[in-house]
């Protein structure tokens, strides 16, 4: 320490504890003072292209306009507004990833209760089976005992019958034996005759017993209902698991430099005559109406053909060339049309008048190239989307119809009433939806938004 203070070159140099040096970490201490080309101290700062430079630096640095001493650089740093924002982007980033690792870890916790959510339900729709299984065991078992009852009622009637003939024929064969004994040739004669009219009259009641069925060997049989053996043979799996997903409020990047930004910027709204648009292609479709289109995974186009009693579904390739034409004029029709998967979509009728028109939804294989389902819905249906799970169809005077892509069931969206050539579309858990009205300029739009609604598919 004196001789840090008595010499000239380091009796400016600021002193600090072996200890207080050795708590930094081993990347400041490991940092490089010294010239990796020359060996030499730092010297100078090169603004233009920021790095340090020592006295023999200067000669590559020599065209540089910006080389200024390094203690004007480094003096006062530790107070600078630069360590501020280091520091403040350090906090920024720790917070950040805090944040984002407890949604993390939230997102493994809410999927663990969804796991034991759904454990439950299968014990419960395994249980509510069970019991409709026992119930109808248990009426069937009733049924079996009451049809058992009632047909051995029947044959016990007439083994009953059987026995009361069978005990009196016994009785006369005992009879014709002591009239053989004992009777007169005259009583023989008279009992003989009525003896024959006794057999005659039980051959009598036997034929008739064999005419009218009573006589018939009865078996009893069992037939599984149809839908109890489709359990068995069709359903493989309680049903499916669907991952959804959805971009978290959590997981968005905040800084410092963010929040002043926002707080700063005026709070207006932007006017969609603001925006400019360009055309990029010009797509010859052989359409005259073509009211719908959707584009498929690998790049191709399909647009729909509402003209007149010639409905069709016209297919392009990437290169935009007629790939094929799929009519759809009779019974259905062809408004919209959206991607379900590369080989399924689903075509809206728009206004279908005309005997044996259909309303609703064509679902169209784009493989066979024909309609393989059709989904009736109460009105005339315009603008369709799919969100992933759910059809979304505008339906004439009615809420948005959502139609379950696992099982077509059916629900509303309510108070979203919509007029003819409506169109809808989904973006961020949002449904958005185009309402056609006339006013000053002929077929005007409106935009309406709606939050979308969750719809739990059963």
């Amino acid at each position: 320490m004196e001789y840090h203070g008595l010499s000239k070159g380091t009796r400016k140099h600021k002193i600090i504890p072996i200890s207080q040096y050795h708590s930094l970490s081993n990347f400041v201490r490991d940092l490089q003072q010294r010239c990796i080309h020359h060996n030499e101290k730092y010297k100078q700062y090169c603004i233009k292209h920021e790095c340090l430079i020592c006295y023999k630096c200067i000669i590559e640095h020599g065209k540089c306009n910006a080389v200024v001493p390094l203690e004007d650089v480094v003096s006062g740093v530790k107070t600078s507004k630069l360590l501020e924002d280091v520091e403040a982007s350090l906090k920024d980033t720790l917070e950040n990833i805090k944040r984002i690792r407890e949604d993390r870890e939230m997102n493994i916790t809410s999927i663990q209760n969804e796991a034991i959510k759904i454990t439950f339900e299968i014990d419960s729709i395994k249980q509510q089976i069970n019991q409709h299984l026992d119930t109808l065991k248990n009426d069937f078992l009733k049924e079996l005992a009451r049809i058992v009852k009632y047909q051995n009622g029947v044959i016990q009637t007439v083994v009953s019958s059987l026995k009361d003939q069978e005990k009196a024929m016994t009785q006369f064969c005992m009879e014709i034996q002591n009239i053989k004994r004992h009777a007169s040739d005259l009583q023989t004669f008279i009992s003989m005759r009525v003896l024959q009219s006794k057999v005659t009259e039980n051959d009598r009641r036997l034929e008739s017993m064999i005419k009218n069925e009573s006589l018939e060997n009865v078996t009893i049989q069992l037939t599984i209902d149809d839908k109890i053996k489709n359990i068995l043979t069709f359903v493989n799996t309680f049903g499916r698991i669907l991952i959804k997903k959805s971009s978290p409020d959590k997981t968005h990047m905040q800084s410092h430099k963010n929040k002043q930004a926002l707080a700063s910027m005026p709070n207006t709204i932007q006017s969609i005559n603001n925006f400019s648009i360009a055309l990029e292609l010009k797509i010859d479709t052989s359409s005259k109406w073509s009211r719908g289109c959707t584009m498929t995974q690998k790049r191709g186009f399909i647009f729909t053909d509402y003209f007149n009693a010639n409905e069709k579904l016209v297919k392009l390739d990437a290169q935009c060339n007629t790939e094929y034409i799929i009519q759809l004029s009779s019974p259905y029709s062809a408004f919209d049309v959206e991607l379900i998967d590369e080989n399924t979509v689903a075509v809206t009728t728009g206004k279908s008048v005309g005997f044996g028109k259909r309303r609703g939804i064509s679902i169209v294989d784009l493989t066979k190239r024909n309609v393989i389902k059709f989904i009736d819905l109460p009105n005339h249906t315009y603008g369709i989307t799919f969100d992933g799970i759910s059809l979304i169809c505008c339906v004439e005077d009615r809420d948005l119809h959502m139609i379950s892509s696992i099982d077509y069931s059916i629900t509303t969206v309510p108070n979203t009433v919509l007029p003819w050539f409506s169109y809808v579309s989904t973006y961020a858990c949002k449904i958005f939806f185009a309402v056609y009205t006339m006013g000053p300029r002929y077929g005007s739009l409106r935009m309406k938004i709606f939050l979308k609604r969750h719809v739990e598919l059963r």
